[in-house]
């Protein structure tokens, strides 16, 4: 890309220093957001639009097949004249994912060509449910070690039970039935099948303790961690029979389909700091003016200092050789598809991603203006996250960016004076991936909700974050009216 066409360094400083800040203060910003997808659902029941999303939500879900972020995978849908275009981003590897996910949606395209037998039907659901176990054996293997300890646990708790306690027997035998190794691919298979069969049982219920059927308001890690897995345990097996029901039900989603790939890029290198980095500096470029809200949030942060050591924290952050931000796939998806004007069907701009969206992903989704679908959330901050360069280089373009980064910097600057001002700790952590097991054995209390865009970030008002709100029309207007050569002073971000 041209140079010329970059943002501007400045602006770029000016937005990773609060979002170094935010992520000393606390990761996890809030509950998770609900996206647009289905979990657990019978296609015949969706819409066409719910099965579209869906079918894009378990392209993704089985082309991410290593833990943690390197293969997150994001797919969006093109509607041409000769059949769907899948378009394809990840993190990394992408080649090794653009190879299987070809062969899953030939094997799907074949069966929606054929005539329609139940036979036939019977016999995809098998292979691919069979590829896709091969494919994520490591997943797998990695969720089987992380359940052990907790299953250990649940297993002294039963031990002191009385003794005859048919409930805790039931339980025991049920938890035990996890502890088989896995040794080859057979295995794998009996595992993932036995928690798809399992993921309605009466032992996964939330709010409810699993070794005497009692309603609890404090539920243990140890079995919050075991359903977690096991949901994710289920998915080979949920995508297999959805992507199978989705070729009897909507052949046209495969008949004629091609893949494009789109490269997130390489990562960039350690962010630099402002020169001689002090929390007073730190304060000063947070808001336009040196106001008496100024020197509220900064004795504030001075304070969190001498207790959390958040300056040595921030400088050992940016020392970091390992910090290497990178553009997360479903946003190397969004500049592209809005370059190029892709068409999709009945308007439906939805980029379905195998993890929900950061903190950072999701307030620029939401602030673009292509008018994406507002994807789901796990509001975490994470530090290796850059904007996606632009293909189109035209002022109008870089212009639209920039105002992009405006916004999602002014979220940020926000939570941070959210977080100091009320000197509240983050919300409780939770996995990135929800857990996949439907809606009907969770207890209606622990589900998240869809917040609108301005609640996602979780920076509610109340009473007593009055010294909060006071400050917000400070730190919206540092973005955008100070100098643009003021290093130390207020933070214009143009």
């Amino acid at each position: 890309m041209d140079p010329t066409w970059r943002l501007s360094p400045k602006l770029m400083k000016r937005f990773y220093e609060p979002l170094v800040l935010l992520r000393v203060l606390a990761q996890v910003q809030g509950e998770r957001v609900n996206g647009g997808g289905i979990e657990d659902t019978t296609v015949g029941d969706m819409t066409v639009a719910q099965t579209r999303r869906e079918v894009m939500q378990q392209l993704c879900v089985m082309g991410d097949f290593l833990n943690g972020g390197d293969t997150v995978t994001a797919i969006a849908l093109e509607n041409l004249p000769q059949g769907p275009r899948y378009w394809l981003a990840a993190n990394a590897q992408l080649e090794k994912i653009e190879t299987f996910l070809t062969e899953v949606l030939g094997m799907l395209e074949a069966q929606a060509s054929s005539i329609p037998h139940e036979d036939a039907f019977s016999a995809l659901e098998h292979r691919l449910f069979n590829k896709f176990v091969d494919f994520h054996h490591r997943r797998i293997r990695k969720y089987w070690k992380l359940l052990q300890p907790c299953i250990k646990q649940e297993l002294q708790r039963i031990d002191s039970a009385r003794e005859g306690d048919l409930r805790a027997e039931e339980y025991s035998t049920w938890l035990r039935a996890y502890q088989s190794p896995l040794s080859d691919h057979r295995s794998s298979c009996e595992l993932t099948l036995l928690a798809y069969e399992s993921r309605h049982s009466e032992f996964l219920r939330v709010a409810v303790d699993p070794l005497n059927a009692r309603p609890t308001a404090f539920e243990r890690d140890s079995t919050k961690t075991i359903r977690h897995y096991i949901g994710r345990l289920c998915a080979p097996k949920r995508a297999a029979v959805l992507l199978n029901r989705a070729t009897q039900h909507h052949p046209t989603l495969f008949e004629g389909f091609s893949l494009q790939c789109q490269s997130a890029g390489s990562m960039s290198a350690t962010p630099i700091p402002h020169a001689g980095l002090t929390l007073e500096g730190l304060s000063s470029r947070m808001f336009s003016t040196p106001l008496a809200e100024q020197t509220q949030f900064l004795e504030a942060l001075l304070s969190l200092d001498q207790k959390g050591s958040i300056l040595p924290r921030v400088r050992d952050q940016y020392r970091d050789r390992n910090w290497r931000p990178r553009v997360h796939a479903e946003l190397a998806l969004l500049e592209v598809l809005s370059d190029r004007r892709v068409r999709f069907y009945d308007d439906d701009k939805y980029i379905a991603c195998s993890k929900a969206a950061c903190f950072c992903c999701y307030h620029y989704i939401c602030a673009h203006q292509g008018a994406f679908v507002r994807p789901a959330c796990h509001n975490k901050v994470y530090l290796n996250w850059k904007p996606p360069d632009l293909s189109t280089h035209t002022v109008a373009r870089y212009a639209q960016q920039r105002d992009v980064m405006i916004s999602l910097t002014t979220h940020i600057r926000q939570a941070v004076v959210d977080r100091v001002l009320r000197a509240q700790y983050g919300a409780k952590w939770h996995p990135d991936s929800s857990t996949g097991i439907t809606a009907s054995v969770m207890d209606s209390n622990s589900r998240a909700t869809d917040n609108d865009y301005e609640g996602a970030s979780n920076l509610n008002s109340s009473d007593g974050d009055r010294r909060s709100s006071q400050v917000s029309q400070q730190v919206s207007d540092s973005v955008t009216n100070e100098s643009e050569d003021s290093e130390d002073g207020g933070v214009s971000l143009t």
